[in-house]
């Protein structure tokens, strides 16, 4: 009977374990940050035909929705260049109040822990757009990746150009947050044609871990911090190496401890016989045995 006693309390400890209630998993959600903020930008002229130098160069705040820069020639062959970087300007002029059901929009670029899903380069221009080169440096204004020439458009609703930069660079919250990021613009306007410049940055899609995000509750960036470290929970039962790694335990500590309990079970003589305790060893020592190779997932 105290053999028995013995199987049960093991069995009724292994239930136990089971039926503790499982941790929510982390949920996933997606933000989509649109149009952040430099906190520079330049802009320039060049004649080609006559040298590669610069003239007419004007240091601007940013290129942002709060403002545009003219882009305008009265003389044929030139080139507008505009360039900017230090996109971490924290102002949240945009934020997303229709509550997106995937993407929450900000304004801001995403903190270190995100998932960088998709990044863009993208220029707006509030009604036409001339013939455009985009380029990116990540290594701070030293070499540049560029786009090719992305055509004009003489339609006041077709002033944005999207250029997916996802796949060529390893982009990460630190790189984006970082003043090693350039963007640059080479603008190729029509005579006599204004064009208003209104942005040149980022788009960038990410995920993580956070209140408030796609598909989540409504948040507005700096009305609440992002999550701490996670509470004490049972996740050690539940993880990689939680209730699988239990049973591996107890089924290897049981196997070593059967023969010695068969022995002190002989000892207190409780009238069973040598083969009768034989045989409820050999269940006790299969029942923990059991334990032990699922852990080992066989």
């Amino acid at each position: 009977m105290r053999l028995i006693a013995i199987m049960v309390g093991m069995g009724l400890l292994m239930t136990s374990l089971m039926l503790i209630p499982a941790p929510a998993a982390a949920e996933i959600t997606y933000f989509y940050t649109a149009a952040p903020t430099a906190y520079n930008g330049t802009t320039w002229t060049v004649y080609p035909r006559y040298s590669t130098s610069a003239v007419d160069t004007d240091s601007v705040k940013a290129f942002n929705d709060e403002s545009y820069h003219t882009v305008y020639t009265s003389t044929s062959g030139i080139y507008k260049w505009a360039k900017t970087n230090d996109f971490t300007n924290t102002g949240d002029w945009y934020v997303d109040t229709e509550g997106d059901p995937f993407w929450t929009t900000v304004s801001h670029m995403p903190p270190d822990d995100a998932t960088i899903e998709q990044v863009y380069v993208v220029i707006v221009f509030e009604a036409y757009r001339p013939d455009t080169t985009l380029y990116f440096s990540t290594d701070d204004d030293y070499s540049y990746n560029n786009s090719g020439v992305l055509s004009g458009s003489m339609s006041p609703y077709y002033g944005t150009r999207l250029w997916d930069v996802t796949a060529l660079a390893d982009w990460t919250p630190a790189l984006l947050n970082s003043t090693d990021v350039w963007l640059k613009a080479k603008m190729t306007p029509t005579l006599g044609v204004n064009y208003y410049l209104d942005y040149l940055g980022f788009e960038v899609f990410w995920s993580g871990d956070y209140v408030g995000g796609g598909g989540g509750e409504d948040w507005v960036p700096g009305e609440e911090d992002l999550p701490g470290p996670p509470p004490l929970d049972y996740s050690i039962i539940y993880d990689a190496e939680g209730i699988i790694g239990i049973m591996g335990f107890v089924g290897l500590i049981g196997m070593v401890a059967t023969p010695a309990i068969m022995v002190y079970a002989n000892r207190q003589n409780q009238g069973d016989g040598k083969m009768n305790l034989f045989i409820k060893g050999l269940v006790m020592f299969m029942f923990f045995l059991t334990f032990f190779m699922v852990s080992l997932g066989i």
